[in-house]
């Protein structure tokens, strides 16, 4: 059987209620695509009725599967796992709580075929609450455009189409997903941005909220380390902290030779400064090999329940 062209994931965390009618409307659009495709849901340790739900789902679509991650591991880490058992060329995210429309998926295909490495998806008329969804939204637009150079409206949206030859190569952990235009500037800058509908959320509960913040920025810091020295952040924060040694050691002996327990004092500060530098270049250098690591060795963490194979073989664009 032939790899379908398109493979679609969609990261779940207890949405029960939103599992069969997405599966139904996206099998509606797909239906009317003139190449093959593959629909990936990934329950990111639901504890409702996500998994099951999706499950009894395989029996009626052939060219669904679905992956269940034995526990809540986060969005990011829930994508990865069903970007790396997409088989298509083109792969699109998008979430699992109604709000993203699949009939804006072939737009986002059909743009990414003109040559693009990247298509992101920009909510118009979002359809969220102003101060514990919009407004932090457009801080954390603002920051991540600041600190990476890379300008994107809706870095939140997760609707969006890449290359699998392209998303499969960008180091991916934490809550990144948010960060993909910016690490995508790595291997490719083929970026564009579509406009895509936004629809209100019907069945449960946001998994978004202020209290994520301070993980946005700690991963932050990180892209921004990696970005600037590519896979060894460490290379980042060694000068400094070597500069810092070399006065400090100054300080040392002649608050030694003299007797002063200022130098002595002032030794120590610069010195511990110097440590704290070259430690954070170490746990950043850590933390981009954890995230590596989960990045390919995710799917054994996962049990899987596959669809079968589309008959039809994809098409084979350029």
């Amino acid at each position: 059987m032939s790899d379908p062209y398109l493979s679609i994931v969609v990261p779940l965390f207890n949405e029960e209620q939103n599992v069969e009618p997405l599966v139904r409307e996206l099998e509606g659009v797909l239906g009317g695509l003139e190449y093959a495709s593959q629909v990936i849901l990934v329950d990111d340790g639901s504890n409702d009725a996500t998994f099951n739900v999706a499950r009894e789902l395989c029996d009626e679509f052939d060219n669904l599967s679905v992956v269940r991650l034995r526990r809540n591991f986060g969005q990011t880490p829930a994508m990865v796992a069903g970007i790396q058992l997409g088989r298509g060329q083109v792969l699109v995210t998008m979430d699992g709580d109604l709000q993203n429309d699949p009939s804006d998926i072939p737009m986002l295909v059909s743009k990414l075929e003109e040559g693009y490495t990247l298509v992101l998806g920009y909510r118009r008329n979002r359809e969220d609450k102003f101060i514990t969804r919009k407004v932090p939204s457009r801080l954390a637009n603002r920051m991540i455009a600041s600190v990476t150079s890379v300008r994107i409206r809706d870095t939140g949206c997760t609707l969006r189409a890449y290359r699998a030859d392209a998303i499969k190569n960008i180091p991916l952990y934490s809550e990144m997903h948010r960060f993909i235009p910016a690490m995508s500037s790595i291997i490719d800058n083929r970026v564009i941005e579509l406009p895509v509908n936004h629809r209100p959320r019907i069945h449960g509960v946001s998994k978004y909220g202020l209290g994520r913040i301070y993980r946005v920025l700690f991963d932050l810091v990180t892209v921004r380390s990696l970005l600037s020295s590519l896979r060894n952040p460490s290379l980042i924060f060694a000068p400094p902290a070597l500069l810092l040694i070399l006065p400090a050691l100054a300080l040392l002996l002649y608050g030694a030779v003299v007797g002063s327990s200022a130098f002595l004092g002032a030794a120590v500060i610069t010195i511990a400064g110097a440590l704290i530098l070259f430690s954070y270049g170490l746990v950043t250098e850590l933390i981009v090999s954890l995230g590596d690591i989960k990045t390919s060795e995710l799917a054994r963490m996962t049990l899987v329940r596959r669809g079968a194979s589309p008959d039809q073989g994809g098409l084979r664009r350029e």
